[in-house]
């Protein structure tokens, strides 16, 4: 077990406060009610932050989730962490998911070959107060020529890794490791549950895919109930359920008869609209928040080193028509923009690469707007760092 402390990021130690609101508030008083109480002082509590990965297993081409979670609820308003993986063992990342219960965290991940690197922030502070869901999961690949019985660490970097707690202060942190464990050929594996969307109404099919499916695999969804479930192959199994659900953050659970099984936590994967000509953005896995906007608001001016993006993600049944306009500081239109996001698919980009005629002038600010509601961040990159960090979008102006 790892235990480490380290200084926060420039841009967190300029004086960058938290101001909780009133429900944030209420969620600090019963937070520390709780950990005053007599079972939160038993002698194995967690002085900072407690950190496990947990132990993973699939087969040659098969897929696993390295997944995080908090050994006890600690809310998180904005952290940082790297992951690296066994290229050896394992051959990409999939997917990349923050959960927090109140849906709440916006964030970037960088994909730099065996390594990911993330910033996110909770502006609510759920993050980590739930044991139900890891506070992130990877996806990844195994590879197909993977020799069953090899093992490989499943880790964070604790000297990449910070977690600040309501009030800006920076916790200590313990992270234990995992294992991942390559099983026998055609054993059972998820590599991705296709959602569409994740708010779906009752009647809507889902899809698992993975490895090892049979027949009479049985598909289990917490705290939702399924209508039916079909067997097409062993690589799928299609799912129709019986309630609404919202389904980000669900576990899934495949289980065949010979009790093996194999887990997943559900979020939509959303299928890219291309990629970025600047390299450090194409790399880039934008991490959205669920509220969704028809008409949002963001700086346009960033600092000469940074450059700044623009990411949306459409989770509608049909697809939206996105307009972004660039404005001067004295509300003169620079440029504009107008392009159709399909449903279940996301873009990121440049602001340059939206609106080519004119570049941002200071204090100019940027305009979007859609036909239906989508999800959108800011995302601000340094090159000479190689980071890349979210933005929340402004309701007005």
């Amino acid at each position: 077990m790892l235990k480490k402390q380290r200084s926060a990021p420039s841009y967190l130690r300029m004086g960058v406060g938290f101001k909780p609101s009133a429900a944030v508030f209420l969620m600090i008083c019963a937070f520390f009610l709780s950990t005053a109480s007599p079972s939160r002082a038993q002698s194995g509590s967690c002085a900072g932050i407690c950190l496990r990965v947990s132990n993973q297993s699939a087969p040659p081409g098969g897929g696993i989730q390295l997944s995080v979670v908090v050994t006890e609820p600690k809310p998180i308003v904005t952290g940082g962490t790297a992951v690296a993986f066994d290229v050896g063992l394992l051959d990409s990342v999939q997917g990349v998911a923050v959960f927090s219960p109140a849906g709440d965290v916006i964030g970037a991940a960088v994909i730099d070959g065996n390594q990911v690197r993330l910033q996110f922030t909770s502006p609510q502070g759920a993050l980590g107060t739930s044991l139900d869901t890891p506070i992130l999961t990877v996806s990844l690949a195994v590879r197909p020529d993977a020799t069953p019985g090899g093992t490989a660490g499943l880790r964070l970097d604790p000297d990449a890794s910070f977690w600040l707690d309501l009030f800006g202060q920076m916790y200590t942190q313990e992270v234990k490791p995992g294992v991942f464990t390559v099983q026998a050929v055609d054993s059972i594996s998820i590599k991705e549950v296709v959602l569409g969307r994740e708010d779906l109404p009752a009647g809507s099919t889902i899809t698992v895919k993975g490895t090892g499916f049979q027949p009479r695999t049985r598909i289990v969804i917490s705290e939702v109930r399924i209508l039916s479930t079909t067997f097409v192959s062993p690589t799928q199994i299609d799912v129709v359920l019986a309630e609404l659900a919202l389904m980000r953050g669900k576990r899934v659970r495949a289980e065949n008869p010979d009790r093996s099984f194999a887990y997943y936590y559900a979020y939509l994967r959303a299928i890219p609209q291309g990629q970025s000509a600047r390299a450090l953005l194409a790399a880039t896995v934008p991490i959205f928040a669920q509220d969704t906007f028809p008409e949002v608001f963001f700086d346009a001016s960033v600092d000469s080193s940074q450059f700044l993006g623009l990411a949306f993600q459409n989770q509608n049944a049909n697809s939206t028509t996105i307009t972004v306009e660039l404005f001067s500081a004295a509300d003169e239109l620079l440029g504009t923009t107008t392009f159709d996001l399909p449903p279940g698919t996301r873009i990121a980009r440049e602001v340059s690469e939206f609106i080519t005629s004119a570049a941002p002038p200071p204090g100019s600010y940027l305009h979007a707007t859609a036909t239906l509601p989508v999800q959108t961040i800011g995302l601000i990159g340094d090159e000479t760092a190689g980071s890349v960090a979210a933005v929340s979008p402004r309701a007005t102006r």
